[in-house]
C-alpha cells in the first residue's frame, strides 16, 4: 500500500441543505487574575473593552495545534511546519510517520478511511462484511506494527456520507476493530471513537456504554468542533463536561478513557480567520483538551498547505500561520489573561522582551454576539518585572488582519511607544479591533 488509507471525497450536501459543509472531514485521518476585570458578556457588544495579561501569573497548558493531512510525504514545507510545534497530525499516509513525530506530534489513523464511505459510491456495509473489514483491520495494523499511532477507528459516523445503518451496527463495527488493533498491536495501543461530526452527548454515553458492555477500552473520547453558527466559546463548555461526565466518571472506569481529542476544529469560513482561530485555540486550551487538530478543507487536505495556512506554490504564510506560530512559542510560558467580552479572546505568554518574541495575542472574533465591525480594547500588562528590568517598555502591536486567503509576508504595525512601567505595569489602548482580526503585542527592553 502506498499510504495505508484510501483518501475519500471532500465534501457532501447536507440532508438539511441549509449549511454546505463536510458528511466527514475531507482527508481525514489526523484564578486571582480574573478578579481584575467584571463578569465576562457574551451577548451584548460593548462600546470598550477591557484585557489583560499578569505575566506573574503563570498557568500550565497543553499547545492546541494539530493539522490535517495536507502535506506531501515527498517534500513537506518543514520550515514552515516546525515554528509551529504540532502535537498532532491526523494523517492517511504512513510515510509522513517519521517527519511527523520528528515535528514533535503525534500521529493518528482512522482506518475507516481504507475501508471507504457512502458518499464514495459503492459502498459496503463493514457490519455485513465482517470477514473483509477485520481482515483490512488486521493489514493495517501489520502495516503499522513498531509505530506509535492514536487509532480513531470511524470518522464522523454521524453523518450520512460517512455511515449508514445503525449506531448498535457502528459500535459493534468499532469493537471488532478495536480488538484486533489491541490484539496485534499490543493492549497499550490507543483506541478512540465515536469521532462525531459535532459535540453530541447522548451519541457519546450510547457509544461509551457499548463498549462498557461489551468490555472494549476507549482510550480516548474524540469528536469535530466545526459550526460556524455557534459561539466558539462553547467548546470549552465541551471539553469540561466530556472531561467532567466520560473521562472523570467512575461508571466508565473499566474504558481505561484517559484523553480527550477535538480532532478537527475552525469550520470552512472561518478557516482563514485569524480571530476565530485564536478563539479555538483559547477556548480548547482553557477547556483542557489533551490534543487538537484545526480541520482542513477542499484542496487544502491535499495541496501541501498545512490546511491552507500557507500557500502551497510560494511558501508564503496566510494569516492563521503568523497566530499558529506566535502561540506555539509561548505555550510553556502561558500566563493569566482575559477580556470582558466573550469574543474578545486574549492569549498571554511570558516570553523575554525582544524582537524575536511576542507576549500577547488579542483577537476580536464574530459568530453570535458579535455585533460591532470595530471595537476599543484597553490593554493592561502587569507583572512586567518578570520579563524586563527597566522603568519604560517599548510596546509593539502588530496587526494579523483578515486577508482571506492571501499571504502575509510582513505584519503591519498599527502601536508603537515607549511607556513608563508604573506600579510594574502599563496600560495602553488600541483603537480599532476589527472583527476577525488578531493583534500581536510585543514588549521590547529599553
Amino acid at each position: 500500500m502506498r499510504g495505508f488509507f484510501r483518501r475519500p471525497s471532500p465534501t457532501v450536501e447536507p440532508a438539511s441543505g441549509t449549511m454546505a459543509r463536510r458528511a466527514f472531514s475531507a482527508r481525514a485521518l489526523g484564578a486571582g487574575a480574573s478578579a481584575l476585570l467584571p463578569g465576562r458578556l457574551q451577548s451584548a457588544t460593548p462600546d470598550q473593552v477591557s484585557a489583560f495579561v499578569d505575566f506573574s501569573s503563570r498557568i500550565a497548558v497543553r499547545s492546541m495545534n494539530g493539522f490535517l493531512n495536507s502535506i506531501h510525504h515527498a517534500n513537506p514545507p518543514s520550515e514552515r511546519i516546525r515554528p509551529l510545534q504540532p502535537k498532532l497530525w491526523r494523517s492517511n499516509e504512513l510515510r509522513l510517520h517519521g517527519a511527523i513525530q520528528s515535528w514533535g506530534a503525534k500521529f493518528e489513523g482512522v482506518p475507516s478511511d481504507g475501508w471507504g464511505y457512502p458518499l464514495n459510491g459503492n459502498w459496503k456495509s463493514p457490519y455485513e462484511n465482517v470477514a473483509a473489514w477485520e481482515a483490512l483491520v488486521r493489514r493495517i495494523a501489520e502495516l503499522t506494527r513498531g509505530r506509535e499511532i492514536y487509532w480513531d477507528i470511524w470518522n464522523e459516523p454521524d453523518m450520512l456520507g460517512s455511515w449508514l445503518g445503525s449506531r448498535e451496527a457502528l459500535f459493534a463495527t468499532w469493537i471488532s476493530a478495536a480488538r484486533i488493533l489491541k490484539q496485534t498491536l499490543g493492549p497499550d495501543t490507543k483506541v478512540g471513537g465515536p469521532s462525531t461530526s459535532s459535540f453530541q452527548p447522548a451519541f457519546f454515553e450510547a457509544f461509551l456504554s457499548s463498549c462498557l458492555r461489551a468490555g472494549c477500552e476507549v482510550n480516548f473520547l474524540c469528536w469535530h468542533e466545526l459550526e460556524p453558527w455557534s459561539d466558539i466559546a462553547l467548546v470549552e463548555r465541551n471539553v469540561r463536561y466530556a472531561r467532567r461526565e466520560y473521562a472523570e466518571n467512575a461508571r466508565f472506569q473499566k474504558l481505561k478513557l484517559s484523553e480527550i481529542h477535538v480532532n478537527e476544529y475552525v469550520g470552512e469560513v472561518d478557516q482563514y480567520r485569524p480571530a476565530e482561530l485564536l478563539a479555538f485555540l483559547f477556548y480548547l486550551e482553557r477547556g483542557g483538551a489533551d490534543y487538537a487538530a484545526r480541520s482542513c478543507w477542499g484542496a487544502h487536505c491535499e495541496d501541501n498547505s498545512i490546511d491552507g495556512i500557507i500557500d502551497p506554490r510560494t511558501l508564503q504564510p496566510r494569516a492563521p500561520w503568523w497566530v499558529h506560530a506566535y502561540y506555539a512559542a509561548g505555550c510553556e510560558r502561558r500566563v493569566r489573561s482575559d477580556s470582558d467580552f466573550g469574543h474578545v479572546v486574549v492569549i498571554g505568554q511570558a516570553l523575554p522582551a525582544g524582537a524575536n518574541h511576542v507576549q500577547a495575542l488579542i483577537g476580536y472574533y464574530g459568530h453570535e454576539g458579535a455585533t460591532a465591525p470595530r471595537l476599543p480594547v484597553e490593554i493592561r500588562l502587569s507583572g512586567l518585572s518578570r520579563i524586563v528590568k527597566s522603568r519604560r517598555a517599548r510596546i509593539m502591536v502588530m496587526r494579523i488582519p483578515d486577508v482571506g486567503a492571501r499571504t502575509l509576508i510582513t505584519l503591519p504595525v498599527v502601536f508603537d511607544e515607549l511607556l513608563d512601567v508604573v506600579d510594574d505595569q502599563v496600560l495602553f489602548r488600541v483603537d480599532s479591533l476589527a472583527v476577525h482580526e488578531v493583534c500581536a503585542i510585543r514588549v521590547e527592553e529599553i
